[in-house]
């Protein structure tokens, strides 16, 4: 630990940012405090789309529902639900939650994923103002440009 006092009134956001960047490797070679490996995950628009798009919300809902229940869902229950054939441009079945889907969710409880969203979602706070439906159209906009740049025009 270390105490700093800094003058509020006296300096702007931006200048006691760039101070303290300035003076953080400096305090931690004077104290022999190496900063802390971490894994720098992708999180941003691009991994809050991902988890729209994969339903991953009502997907760890349904999950905790099973557990609180004692009971067990399908992978191709879970898909159907999820994912109504009539309402996907793409299917989604089994396979798909078994190899891409869960990974995907496993993946947000590691390596501080949690963390990187919340700083990501403080540095983009237009992100943090979208509501669900926005956040959809988004992601439906990012899939489209996603199809067209894999086909030839």
């Amino acid at each position: 630990m270390l105490p700093v006092t800094i003058n509020l009134e006296g300096n702007t956001d931006a200048e006691i940012l760039a101070d303290l960047a300035t003076l953080l490797p400096q305090w931690r070679k004077a104290l022999g405090v190496n900063e802390p490996e971490r894994s720098k995950p992708n999180a941003g628009l691009s991994l809050l789309l991902k988890a729209v798009e994969y339903r991953v919300i009502p997907l760890l809902d349904l999950m905790l529902w099973q557990r609180m229940e004692g009971v067990s869902i399908t992978r191709a229950l879970l898909a159907a639900v999820l994912f109504p054939a009539e309402l996907e441009d793409k299917p989604r079945d089994h396979n798909h939650m078994a190899q891409t889907i869960m990974p995907f969710v496993s993946s947000l409880f590691k390596n501080d994923t949690w963390k990187a969203i919340g700083l990501a979602l403080e540095k983009d706070p237009a992100i943090k103002r979208r509501n669900m439906g926005e956040m959809l159209e988004l992601e439906r906009a990012h899939q489209n440009k996603k199809y067209r740049r894999g086909q030839k025009l």
